[in-house]
């Protein structure tokens, strides 16, 4: 129940919300808001739809003032897109096979290759809400996508085609999904300092100018939120991302060189 004691919690909240980028987060804030007393008010469950990495990034600024707990769970250990979940804390979050988790698994068999876009736009094309949809594990011959619970049956009833080719489609538990292997590349090299524009350079082979001209465009994202500084520190596990080049890990920032330079292996996904 919102007490006293917390009162002040949710008054930081709502500083939070008045600093928000968009009318977007915004809106996700006091979604969290309202789910969390729900969850506290009930003593059960509640959980949002699917939220982007960034959107995640965002609910972890407010997360720890709502005194509630929480998991973020896509429907495998690894997945990108995530629905966050929140129990009493006399419960513990919902197990992949039981009923009270929000995710269900749709296995799609197909006779050609299909993308990640051809099966995106058949479902957004059945009028289904992209933020209902999860992670889309595309195989050569077989798809498993990750959806909320409350539109498996309209799915199982209604995706019958990806494009031009027809589908078989089953209903699977998201605990017999088997993560896909990430493939990446492991840079090692010195910087001068851990500045953003040095490490978005070194990690993907630009020029540092043409870092910086990416970070303040908002093309490259740190830990998945904007940052238009290019003098921004970066520490060991910081995520960089950048639009058009994929996704890297600044992984382990080692010693100095004899040169006064700063060793760091960075883990490039391909």
């Amino acid at each position: 129940m919102l007490t006293a004691s917390n009162l002040s919690d949710y008054m930081d909240v709502e500083l939070i919300l008045r600093h928000a980028k968009t009318p977007e987060e915004k809106l996700l804030g006091r979604r969290l808001m309202d789910l969390a007393q729900r969850c506290d008010r009930t003593g059960w469950y509640t959980s949002t739809d699917f939220l982007s990495p960034a959107e995640q990034a965002f609910c972890k600024l407010i997360l720890p003032r709502l005194g509630i707990a929480y998991s973020f769970d896509g429907g495998y250990d690894g997945a990108e897109r995530a629905c966050l979940i929140f129990f009493p804390d006399y419960l513990e979050a919902p197990a992949r096979d039981s009923e009270q988790y929000p995710i269900s698994a749709l296995h799609i068999a197909h006779p050609a290759p299909l993308t990640h876009r051809d099966f995106l736009g058949s479902v957004l094309g059945l009028g289904l809400e992209r933020h209902a949809i999860g992670d889309i594990l595309v195989g050569e011959r077989e798809t498993v996508m990750l959806a909320t619970d409350s539109i498996m049956p309209f799915l199982l009833t209604n995706l019958s085609s990806v494009g031009r080719v027809g589908v078989a489609v089953e209903q699977v538990s998201p605990a017999d999904i088997t993560p896909p292997e990430l493939k990446f590349e492991i840079i090692k090299d010195t910087v001068a300092s851990l500045r953003f524009d040095s490490v978005v350079a070194t990690a993907f082979r630009v020029s540092r100018e043409t870092a910086q001209k990416a970070i303040r465009s908002g093309a490259v994202r740190l830990n998945h939120l904007e940052q238009l500084s290019v003098s921004a520190n970066i520490a060991e596990g910081d995520i960089l991302s950048f639009r058009g080049k994929g996704k890297a890990v600044l992984e382990t920032v080692g010693n100095e060189s004899r040169k006064g330079r700063i060793w760091i292996q960075v883990k490039r996904y391909i």
